[in-house]
């Protein structure tokens, strides 16, 4: 009991800084969710994946790198190397900010697929987050296509987090599927000899949706991606 107390404890003091680091930032949708909200519900999701306090840690602060101006060895001094080598892990470098949010999210899938089982979960709830704002508050300025370029680049960085956790792989799958239902991707027939674009593995089944970008079509198994019952 002492144990998860001060387990607690960390990831209360990780709020608590964040909430001082973050302050006055907000994501760019019309509500104007606090950056701060963000962060917190990817350190429950990470917790309810199954993450120790460290990797709920890692959740609480990911955005305070690319958001803010605190130094590294700062955070090193309060959090330790491990959990900022982990935040790191899931921190797209400065110089990706000039590729499209599509581009980025292929680059970081790429990495995140050999990154530390930490940092997947941290990924993985994050995509989660992600996808659920693009349902309830997308960014001001966002048309549908960007939108759906968007939650492509969180498939590709779920896919990449596969077998970390499956309650948190079912949590995105729905909230997948939500998405795309409120932008109205279509489902038809894909071509034969097509891949499950989550497992990689030969369909038997073949539905297709398409993002309306046409270099971006995308094919989901039903036994992988099928929502939930």
């Amino acid at each position: 009991m002492a144990t998860q107390a001060v387990a607690q404890d960390e990831v209360e003091r990780a709020r608590s800084y964040a909430e001082k680091a973050l302050r006055g930032q907000y994501l760019k949708g019309r509500k104007r969710q606090s950056r701060l909200e963000h962060a917190a519900e990817v350190s429950i999701l990470v917790k309810l994946g199954g993450g120790n306090a460290k990797t709920q840690v890692v959740g609480m602060i990911h955005e305070i790198i690319s958001h803010t101006n605190t130094s590294l060895p700062n955070l090193v001094e309060r959090f330790g190397q491990e959990i900022i080598q982990t935040v790191l892990e899931v921190t797209e470098p400065d110089d990706w900010h000039f590729i499209t949010e599509f581009g980025r999210k292929q680059k970081l899938a790429r990495r995140i697929a050999s990154s530390s089982s930490s940092a997947k979960l941290v990924q993985l709830a994050n995509e989660i987050s992600e996808v659920r704002s693009l349902v309830n508050d997308p960014p001001i300025g966002w048309g549908t296509v960007r939108c759906l370029e968007s939650v492509e680049g969180s498939r590709l960085l779920a896919q990449a987090c596969e077998g970390t956790s499956a309650l948190l792989t079912a949590t995105f799958i729905e909230t997948y599927y939500e998405t795309l239902g409120k932008y109205g991707v279509v489902h038809f027939q894909a071509f034969e000899g097509a891949l499950c674009g989550f497992s990689g593995k030969p369909l038997k089944e073949w539905p297709l949706g398409q993002t309306l970008a046409p270099e971006q079509v995308f094919v989901t198994c039903p036994k992988c991606l099928a929502p939930p019952e």
